[in-house]
């Protein structure tokens, strides 16, 4: 983390604070201290951005890397900044790879206040420690629950767990009882938390799992498990997997002329893949757990959204990841200035002690309001979303936002 060198301009609460306290007071042991080389007002708050840009998560990560740059842009732009200081983004590769997450960390770790975001649990898990031994905090883009668990990570969308949970029980209620549940996944964390949340409503259900398929991450010929997911005769496939998995494993099941609904979450699905050969079939056969808001649904934070990306990043109109790092960038800012107003500084340390102190941050109906009031958990709710190719990214709620019992538990 970088050391700064000029006294904060504190909140006028907290200077009649101090001028009203006796000079021999103790701070308290749960408050980190403001430093004494704290930022002034104006300079410069530096996040860290650790997408993967070339490696398997890149077609969600490009997008995601320039929501998230487009919405500080737009900040500086228009309000200055955060609590009067500009914010800088430097951003670096990971390649998905878990040496090179480390290096391009330690590359950029003296320059920045934090973390602003890692995409996906392979490079998160590679800093983690790092992070945390220099006392800061990440925001990540993953929808593994163990990840966003950790102390110093913040989320902003549910985790797969509670995704899928929620989805074999509206599967159940929606269309029948005893239902026959095929699974491809792959043994990454984050397709694993979907295995268990699949699980653990299957125990609490009628449903069953009647097949289980797995598959390596890069994996691009899905012919295999597709014949055998066949062979089980299931009613429904559900699928936590990245979002070029997708498409390449319902392009084999075209091939193979398998009739059976298929359904992945926001994780597994980005509009471009209804421009491939797949896409009707897709289309079709397909729906999608979403967390985030379609491209122009009348909430609150549409307009603004719609307008910034109209003006910086045009030829991403409509896709979903670019909503992803918009919304963790909502989230950051919201923390930002929790950091300022509880904390009077803008630090790595202040940011972190401020994670639980976030009773509920207004997501303007990106996402569901995150709270970390009572753990780590942004929110666990999600919609029904079917594919749509008239929409511009795709999608059409079929559902309002739920929540079911199951999913809060995970």
């Amino acid at each position: 983390m970088r050391h700064l060198t000029k006294f904060a301009a504190l909140p006028t609460a907290l200077l009649l604070l101090a001028a009203c306290g006796p000079d021999d007071s103790e701070p308290d042991a749960g408050e980190p201290d403001v430093p004494d080389d704290a930022a002034e007002e104006g300079e410069p708050i530096v996040l860290g951005l650790l997408p993967d840009l070339s490696g398997p998560l890149a077609v969600g990560g490009i997008p995601a890397a320039r929501g998230y740059e487009a919405y500080y842009e737009h900040l500086n732009e228009t309000e200055g900044g955060v609590a009067g200081r500009p914010v800088e983004m430097i951003s670096q590769d990971t390649g998905y790879d878990p040496q090179q997450s480390v290096q391009v960390y330690r590359d950029m770790r003296e320059e920045i206040d934090l973390v602003g975001f890692v995409l996906g649990e392979v490079p998160t898990s590679a800093i983690a420690d790092l992070v945390d031994e220099d006392g800061t905090v990440a925001g990540v883009i993953t929808k593994d629950a163990q990840v966003a668990r950790q102390e110093h990570m913040f989320a902003s969308f549910s985790p797969n767990s509670a995704d899928f949970a929620n989805a074999v029980h509206w599967i159940v209620e929606e269309h029948g009882g005893e239902v026959g549940i095929g699974v491809l996944h792959t043994t990454a964390p984050f397709s694993e938390g979907g295995m268990s949340g699949i699980e653990a409503a299957v125990d609490n259900t009628d449903a069953e799992i009647v097949a289980s398929e797995t598959y390596a991450l890069g994996d691009t010929d899905f012919s295999e498990q597709i014949r055998s997911l066949a062979a089980a005769d299931p009613d429904w496939i559900l699928a936590p997997v990245g979002p070029a998995d997708t498409p390449a494993a319902m392009g084999a099941a075209l091939a193979q002329g398998l009739e059976v609904p298929w359904l992945t979450n926001a994780g597994g699905f980005t509009s471009e893949v209804l421009e491939g050969d797949a896409g009707p079939y897709m289309t079709e056969h397909l729906t999608v757990a979403c967390d985030k808001a379609t491209w122009g649904e009348d909430v609150p934070g549409m307009a603004t959204l719609q307008e910034v990306v109209a003006e910086r990043a045009p030829d991403m109109e409509g896709e979903a990841n670019l909503v992803s790092g918009w919304a963790m960038a909502m989230l950051t800012h919201a923390l930002l200035e929790a950091a300022a107003e509880e904390h009077g500084e803008i630090t790595g340390e202040t940011v972190r002690a401020s994670l639980d102190q976030l009773e509920e941050a207004d997501m303007q109906g990106i996402v569901p309001d995150v709270s970390f009031a009572d753990d780590q958990i942004p929110h666990r709710e999600i919609r029904m979303c079917e594919l749509d190719a008239d929409s511009v990214d795709g999608l059409t709620p079929v559902t309002e936002h739920f929540v079911h019992p199951t999913a809060e538990e995970l």
